[in-house]
């Protein structure tokens, strides 16, 4: 048949998945299809091979246009965007069918596996997809459009991004600086579609796997791979319908539609941060950003409480502990980002990231804008169960900032001189753990229950994880006063917790105090522990003591009436600490 005959519909559909134009499609344009309408199938080659026979390709394994269009007619005569929204449209309802009968399951005491971003023949994992989902055709279609006729204006953007409400954020950006202006749309822009259009092909032989709950596992992603992601968030192309959270525990945001919109100035001081991420790389030469983010699940499993059901490392482990306190030393100023070579502490929310793409401002969301490819985990990573830690390794500090919850600005470019490993991953490993939220009285926060889940957390975020966030690779922790600000947490205990947890992984820790009077404390308990007779002070004595702290507080209460109320406000028990220096005086009697 002569090519000029054949009808505009059946042209368009071969455009589309003829991303290099190069007048054929080829196995892996092909598998770039199937997986953008089967995101969370598995395509071996045998399955790539029968597509391409099916579809008349010749011995080079190219299908001509006019062997797709044999093909399409035997399928039936509908447009390309029929067809492919058709199809998608039922891929999606037996997603969303097949996931939610899934849902909450997880798998207990799996081996850690690597999953260097390479395909597990399996289809499916329990309870979540085995591969992330690509963003639907229609996403992709807007932004082949946007390379056509590039936006020039922000009503332009809004119509590619498909935002309701208006672009706040952006609007107010440009206008304050007009510098931005001309560079995001003359190459930020163009640089930003034409990455996340690259998402297909980046992923075409090595799907993203998804990190189940329950398992420990690691994923391996080239950083050309995480920047095509962002983009992709950034352009709002993943579906935001918020289903994966309800049914899976996702994340409850998957693009920064939010930031977008937003006329909050924290909120216009992040999506900066992420724009600046992509200038950055717009300008850069080489373009791609060489090396590897490595996102790690770490789930800890030891024998629980007798009776009480509980998921995390039971008591029995910590009180028959002769491992000794290691070294803690006290950081007065700046902060735990600053601790070039330390494993650094993210005082998370349980589900990554927390609000770092809708309204939340303080550690970790600051921490996910500096740092934007850190925000990538949003994707694979369902919420943190009680004994879980999410371990992020090689992301790139981009941004500076200044101020903090509703003060955030942007503060300029951030130029990162840690030292990177020879294929040029950045030698930075961020942690990831989640303190459970505190109201009412503090004396819940010594029950035994309470204590081993704040220790099993933080020891599934401080042990040897092996490969590229051993303890070798980084011997120090840096952390500071986790969850002890709307969190509620009592600073005291939080740091002695993580004092404990980080010596039974054998690695110091750097605390960094941020101006608590807490400082002045552990100054004098780290002065105590030095001067204690050798082998005495271990992690399982420490248990002991928090085991019977509780009754020091009831008999405080019994003989001071107002020690419960003075408690509350001070979010803790001030005597906790010199009861601690007291009983170590007592074994030198």
């Amino acid at each position: 048949m002569d090519s000029a005959s054949i009808p505009t519909e059946v042209r368009e559909a071969f455009e589309h998945i003829d991303t290099d134009h190069s007048g054929s499609i080829d196995r892996g344009e092909l598998l770039a299809l199937l997986r953008t309408l089967q995101p969370t199938r598995y395509f071996g080659q045998e399955a790539v091979e029968a597509s391409l026979r099916e579809m008349g390709a010749d011995e080079h394994g190219l299908i001509s246009l006019s062997a797709f269009h044999e093909w399409w007619e035997a399928g039936g005569k509908l447009t390309a965007s029929e067809k492919l929204d058709k199809k998608w449209e039922e891929m999606q309802a037996r997603f969303d069918s097949v996931l939610s009968g899934m849902a909450g399951k997880f798998v207990n005491d799996v081996e850690a596996e690597t999953m260097e971003h390479q395909v597990v023949d399996d289809g499916w994992m329990e309870g979540v997809p085995s591969f992330l989902p690509l963003p639907p055709p229609q996403a992709f279609a807007r932004l082949r459009a946007a390379v056509e006729s590039p936006p020039k204006s922000v009503d332009a953007l809004q119509k590619l991004v498909g935002v309701n409400g208006g672009l706040g954020a952006v609007q107010i950006l440009l206008d304050s600086e007009p510098e931005l202006r001309t560079s995001f749309f003359s190459s930020t822009l163009p640089y930003m579609v034409e990455l996340a259009l690259r998402l297909p092909e980046l992923t075409a032989a090595n799907p993203v796997p998804v990190l189940e709950q329950g398992t420990s596992a690691v994923v391996k992603l080239p950083r050309q791979v995480v920047a095509s992601l962002l983009a992709n968030m950034l352009l709002c192309s993943f579906p935001d319908d918020r289903s994966l959270h309800r049914q899976l525990e996702m994340p409850p945001n998957r693009t920064m539609a939010p930031l977008l919109r937003s006329r909050a100035p924290q909120e216009v001081a992040k999506l900066r941060m992420f724009i600046h991420f992509f200038e950055r790389l717009a300008q850069a030469t080489p373009a791609e950003p060489s090396g590897y983010l490595y996102i790690r699940r770490s789930c800890v499993n030891m024998e629980p409480v007798s009776g009480s059901g509980s998921e995390n490392v039971g008591s029995k482990e910590w009180a028959n502990s002769t491992a000794p306190l290691t070294t803690l030393v006290l950081e007065p100023e700046g902060g735990i980002e600053d601790a070039v070579g330390c494993l650094q502490v993210d005082f998370a929310n349980e589900y990554l990231g927390g609000g770092v793409l809708c309204g939340g401002c303080v550690q970790e969301e600051i921490r996910f804008a500096v740092s934007p490819e850190c925000t990538v985990g949003l994707l694979v990573c369902p919420r943190m169960l009680g004994h879980e830690a999410i371990v992020i390794t090689g992301a790139e500090q981009f941004s500076c900032y200044t101020g903090y919850g509703f003060s955030l600005r942007y503060g300029g470019d951030f130029v990162d001189t840690t030292p990177r490993a020879p294929d040029g991953t950045l030698q930075t490993a961020i942690v990831a753990i989640d303190a459970m939220p505190w109201a009412g009285s503090p004396e819940t926060q010594f029950e035994q229950d309470n204590l081993l889940r704040e220790l099993g957390k933080a020891f599934a975020g401080f042990c040897d994880h092996t490969g590229e966030a051993s303890r070798t690779a980084f011997t120090t922790i840096a952390t500071g006063n986790w969850g002890c600000g709307a969190f509620g947490g009592f600073v005291d205990l939080k740091a002695v917790l993580q004092w404990m947890a980080a010596s039974m992984a054998q690695r110091q820790l750097r605390y960094y105090p941020f101006g608590d009077s807490v400082h002045g404390r552990l100054k004098q308990l780290i002065t105590a522990v030095q001067a204690a007779p050798s082998g005495t002070i271990t992690v399982g004595w420490m248990w002991q003591k928090l085991v019977e702290f509780p009754d020091v507080m009831q008999a405080a209460i019994r003989t001071n009436t107002d020690a419960k109320e003075q408690w509350e406000q001070a979010r803790g028990a001030p005597e906790f600490i010199s009861w601690l220096l007291a009983q170590i005086s007592a074994l030198d009697e």
